[in-house]
């Protein structure tokens, strides 16, 4: 794969973050100053001076209100082109699930250090020459800043590694998630089935692994995209249902209200 302009996108802002085009990066942010507060999977969080946040996924960002003194270098690494930076190792399934809960990490001052030193590397190669090492340049590049995140984590995470083939299962799980797959299937037999094991095996691994269950993950993405295609007004409450494949409109409300507390009607108020 040769380096394109879109494999990685430098900002220094979350303006683009919620847009449905950036579901296929991987968005890995150092604030230097000030603090933002988020919404994310269903929780609040803090996101300030000194903290690293990696996001898995940007389908689970809810909301993003920084202050006046936020400042923040985002590096947004399109999932095709992170798959040849991604070391030899199981780790980044295991910490990507621990993400899912809790995206933000308070970095020390010499892991601030390590971080501010990747991204400055990353930032000046990713304006440098086009040249025919570039793209080992820059796969190399952002090697070295997710082998730091990795060693960040598990200093403050020093449970069990998990197999190679519980990794895979659980990777996965989470791309039929990314690609969609809960728009029309949200019984957990559906994932097993393509995953190649029990129901049961599958939400014991799953709980072990992420602290949730499966179901609770697909109700999460379900409920996020409701979430979003309830602010297009244009869309009735019955074209959202038959779009997500309820079996009634009566089935979706059903389904949202005891998601989120509240009528999709009056969502929307």
């Amino acid at each position: 794969m040769e380096f394109d302009d879109i494999h990685i996108i430098i900002d220094n802002h979350f303006n683009r973050m919620l847009h449905d085009d950036m579901h296929p990066y991987v968005a890995h942010a150092y604030c230097s100053t000030g603090k933002c507060l988020m919404k994310y999977n269903e929780q609040d969080f803090i996101f300030q001076q000194g903290d690293l946040m990696i996001l898995p996924t940007m389908r689970l960002v809810q909301s993003i209100t920084p202050d006046d003194g936020f400042c923040v270098t985002v590096i947004y690494v399109h999932t095709d082109f992170r798959t040849l930076c991604i070391p030899n190792s199981n780790y980044g399934v295991r910490g990507g699930m621990a993400l899912i809960n809790n995206p933000i990490m308070s970095l020390q001052p010499w892991e601030q250090d390590v971080c501010q030193r990747d991204i400055n590397n990353i930032c000046f190669r990713h304006a440098g020459e086009r040249n025919e090492f570039y793209t080992d340049i820059m796969v190399n590049a952002v090697q070295a800043l997710i082998l730091d995140c990795y060693q960040f984590h598990a200093h403050r995470n020093t449970g069990k590694q998990i197999s190679t083939y519980h990794a895979d299962i659980m990777s996965k799980f989470i791309n039929l998630l990314e690609e969609g797959a809960y728009r029309e299937h949200r019984d957990l037999g559906y994932y097993a089935s393509e995953l190649c094991i029990t129901a049961k095996y599958f939400s014991d691994l799953c709980k072990r692994i992420s602290g949730h269950s499966a179901s609770l993950l697909i109700n999460r993405y379900t409920t996020l995209e409701i979430r979003r295609l309830l602010k297009d007004t244009t869309l009735s409450i019955a074209e959202i249902s038959e779009r997500l494949h309820f079996s009634s409109p009566s089935h979706f409300s059903l389904f949202f209200y005891k998601q989120t507390g509240v009528l999709p009607s009056d969502y929307r108020k």
